[in-house]
């Protein structure tokens, strides 16, 4: 199941994310959005573990999208 669409969103700090790529995988890793860079670059939180990444603004569009609930 691949997850929606969510072009044109914006995301603020604490906002909790997904990286479609890793979900198209089967992958359920959620990030919190740290800081929205004065570029427009979102700077993640990997929340299971240590590991933060940056996605560039240009980038977020098609490789971000709101995290989903987790199944139970």
């Amino acid at each position: 199941m691949k997850p929606n669409d969510f072009r044109g969103r914006t995301f603020r700090a604490g906002d909790l994310v997904e990286l479609r790529e890793e979900a198209e995988k089967g992958f359920h890793i959620v990030y919190r959005v740290r800081c929205v860079c004065a570029d427009g670059a979102l700077q993640l939180d990997n929340l299971s573990g240590n590991n933060g990444l940056t996605v560039p603004a240009e980038d977020i569009h098609t490789d971000v999208f709101a995290a989903r609930a987790r199944p139970e």
